[in-house]
């Protein structure tokens, strides 16, 4: 999530990119977030997005420092995924990550150095239902 994201504009993608892509979406890492707009959590979606935001870069990868009113605050991935909702069990080792979307990006006419821009995003709903399924996806984590 970022500071341009609101928990309105989740449902405009839901709605545009189809039941079965927003299925998979509320079954994968960052389906709380769509479980918190269905519910109209604001508050705790707002909580996840400051702690998200405030997420401090440290060397262990069995716990989670955000910065709460200027102060460092630990947490256990276990006591974040609890507190969160978020899914914190580990990544599969074989799942490839590094991924080209530079044509994907210009099927959607975005510069391919920087990626598409919230107002290219929107313009991208309406016609996107009709795009393949990996595609609808994307724009969903995008």
């Amino acid at each position: 999530m970022s500071h341009s994201c609101f928990l309105a504009n989740i449902q405009t993608v839901l709605e545009a990119v189809g039941d079965d892509v927003t299925s998979d979406l509320r079954e994968s890492a960052v389906g709380v977030i769509v479980k918190l707009k269905e519910l109209e959590y604001t508050w705790s979606a707002s909580c996840v997005h400051h702690f998200l935001a405030n997420q401090m870069a440290i060397e262990s990868s069995h716990e989670m420092w955000s910065l709460i009113d200027c102060m460092p605050m630990r947490f256990s991935l276990y006591e974040f995924g609890e507190i969160t909702g978020l899914n914190c069990d580990s990544f599969d080792k074989d799942e490839i990550w590094d991924v080209k979307h530079e044509s994907f990006w210009l099927e959607m006419e975005a510069p391919t150095s920087e990626g598409p821009t919230l107002k290219e995003l929107q313009a991208i709903l309406p016609i996107c239902r009709n795009w393949t399924r990996e595609n609808r996806v994307m724009i969903v984590i995008i």
